[in-house]
Order: structure tokens, then sequence, then C-alpha cells
């Protein structure tokens, strides 16, 4: 079995195990109850060493509705290849899945997705958004006691005032974020804005990042997740945020990994 349709395969077989009906052909999984197809590439396969890891680009369309739509890099890790890929699947349902489904409703309860405002300015143009923030993923390599998991809104407030200044469309927007705070101090991110590449994101999440606590030679990264719903600014006063009790980070005791590109030195 092709790589691609292998990721798929577990993706699919995570998602019917959550109760979610699904179909899949080839690398594609359709969730027919959501009116989404998912293709699953995987960028790199690494099966043998001290800790098997794959990269996998999950993205989400609904071609009945000429609708593209996230298309979300995900780093798994495990004992195996097969570990590894449904490590990856497990992050991109609940961090990407559980915030989109929110936003549409397709599954019941909160998700461990929280709700925020955003009104911001430009010119004599105002725009309304409805955030869906997704649970915020942190992820400890090493031996020792774990930090503890910030509020989920942490990560946005780090980038508020980059994504404020961003804001010139009334159309859906979503966010993928994610920074790590190596060992040696290095600091790394990625931010894509409605898919494109956003190095102001970057540069911001590289600076939340040196805010983070000391936890001694140990590497520590934060992923999440935000679905902008646009909605016209006068309509937010009907919907105060939510807020949900935090969950203990899962911390991963791996060997430390090596920097993906050296961005910022602590």
């Amino acid at each position: 079995m092709h790589r691609d349709d292998f990721a798929a395969h577990v993706l699919a077989q995570f998602l019917s195990d959550a109760g979610i009906s699904v179909q899949r052909k080839g690398d594609e999984v359709r969730i027919p109850d959501f009116g989404i197809e998912v293709g699953v590439a995987v960028q790199q396969l690494r099966s043998e060493g001290a800790r098997p890891g794959t990269v996998i680009v999950y993205s989400v369309s609904a071609r009945a509705q000429g609708w593209l739509g996230p298309a979300v890099t995900i780093a798994g890790y495990g004992t195996s290849a097969t570990g590894a890929t449904q490590n990856a699947a497990d992050q991109w349902s609940n961090g990407v899945l559980s915030t989109v489904a929110h936003r549409f409703g397709w599954l019941p309860g909160d998700l461990g997705v929280e709700t925020s405002n955003l009104v911001a300015a430009q010119g004599d143009d105002t725009f309304g958004f409805r955030i869906h923030i997704g649970p915020l993923q942190m992820r400890v390599w090493g031996d020792g006691p774990s930090p503890k998991l910030p509020p989920a809104s942490a990560l946005l407030a780090a980038i508020l005032t980059e994504v404020t200044d961003a804001v010139s469309t009334r159309r859906t927007m979503w966010l993928e974020c994610f920074a790590v705070r190596y060992a040696n101090g290095t600091l790394d991110a990625t931010c894509r804005l409605t898919n494109e590449e956003w190095l102001l994101g970057e540069d911001a999440l590289c600076r939340y990042a040196t805010q983070w606590p000391d936890i001694g030679p140990r590497t520590w990264s934060q992923r999440q997740f935000l679905f902008f719903d646009p909605k016209d600014p006068s309509d937010l006063d009907r919907m105060p945020p939510t807020g949900l009790a935090q969950t203990p980070p899962h911390q991963e005791r791996i060997a430390d990994p090596a920097p993906r590109r050296r961005r910022r030195e602590r």
C-alpha cells in the first residue's frame, strides 16, 4: 500500500473508532455527514532510528460547495511508523477537525473548543469575527515535570496584534500555529494564514516562545488551530466568549529532535 493511502487508512480507522462515518478511496477520506473530503499526503516518513516519525499534510475540501479548506501539516511520533501515523491522525482530528466541526455544528458538545470575538478596523471598514479556538496541544521531550498548560487563548493573545493588522477581508480565515523551543535555546515557528506562510505570525510565535518558563535543557512545543468566522460586528455583542477547564498537558519522554531550521536564539 502506498504510504499516502496507508496514512489515509489510519485516519479513516481513527475517525471510525470515534463514531464518525467515513469512506476511503486511495489517499482521500470522505466524511459524508460533514460534506467534506480530506486529502492525505505524507511528506516525510522515518521508520528507523531512536524515534520513528512522520510529517503529513491533511487537506480539507468540500468540492460540492467549491470550498478549499485548511491544509495543515502535522508531525507525528511513535514507537513505529504505524504509531507515528496514528499520532498524526490523533493530533489532526482533535486539533483541527474538532475546531472546524465546532464552527459548523457537525458534532455535539464543545469538543474542547473555546470561542472569542475580534473586531478590527481598517480605515473606514470594520471587520468582525467569531474565533473558534482549538485545543492547545503541547508536547514535551525528555524527563522531568511537565510545565503547566497555558490557557487556550494564550497563543492567540501572542499574535492578536498581527492578526488584527492583517485583517482585510470578510471571508472565512484560519490560522495554523506551531512554536517550538529546542533544548539548546533555538526557536522555530510555523504560521500559516489561510494556508499561506505568514512570516509576521512566525515572528510573533517565536517571541511568544521566549516567554515560556525555563524547564532546563529540554525541548517543548505548542500547536493550535484557529478558525475565524466572519460576523457583523454588531452581532458579536450577543455572542459572549466561552471558557473551558484546561486538561493536564501530555508529556512524551522521547529523544530530543534536531531543530528543523534556526530562526531565533533564546
